[in-house]
């Protein structure tokens, strides 16, 4: 589909790194933020991260990586969209969207792992990671301050998260299936990994 895929490739999953991560800890400070018991949110937020190393396993085998980060993605930008207009009082409501947010914010940012390793040829495997972990942490400097932005318009950090995701699950649609197929060694390797679609 693109020209100069391998560039293409690596800014699309720069941009997923940077929206898992940004929601990831967008979620996390938020924690406090929830209305109801503080302690009790605190508890279902930290525990609903302990099936997602089984998650992953099913659903990136199931499914394929691309698809499942596609997934996760989508469903996380829905979340966060969730969380904007789901009015505070409704603490049930907001607090079963804010922990699928949570469990799925964790199953992307482990799956923009696994495919970049999986995506590029052995002598760049670690320096790909490095680099789109790196930019990602960078980006996240902002999450802290994106509360600010509710002093505007209160559903508006969620919402800005939001979008940024859906974009990013739009555009991981492209990336090239990696499940059931040998890891690249060499560039060339890398270039015949083609999208399914």
């Amino acid at each position: 589909m693109f020209r100069n895929g391998h560039a293409i490739k690596s800014l699309i999953l720069c941009l997923a790194w940077i929206t898992s991560c940004i929601s990831f800890y967008a979620l996390s400070l938020n924690t406090s933020d929830l209305s109801g018991n503080i302690m009790l949110n605190f508890f279902y937020a930290r525990t609903s991260g302990f099936g997602v190393a089984i998650i992953i396993v099913l659903v990136a085998n199931f499914l394929g990586r691309t698809l499942s980060l596609t997934i996760s993605h989508t469903i996380l930008g829905f979340s966060c969209i969730g969380l904007a207009f789901i009015p505070s009082e409704n603490t049930q409501a907001v607090l079963v969207v804010y922990v699928l947010a949570n469990i799925v914010a964790s199953v992307s940012f482990n799956l923009v792992y696994l495919m970049t390793c999986e995506l590029y040829p052995t002598n760049l495997r670690s320096q790909a990671v490095g680099s789109a972990s790196t930019i990602s942490r960078v980006f996240c400097a902002v999450a802290p301050y994106l509360g600010l932005l509710a002093k505007i318009y209160r559903p508006l950090p969620m919402l800005v998260i939001a979008v940024f995701i859906l974009i990013s699950a739009a555009l991981s649609f492209f990336l090239p299936e990696t499940y059931r197929k040998k890891l690249p060694q060499t560039m060339e390797n890398a270039r015949e990994l083609k999208n399914v679609r």
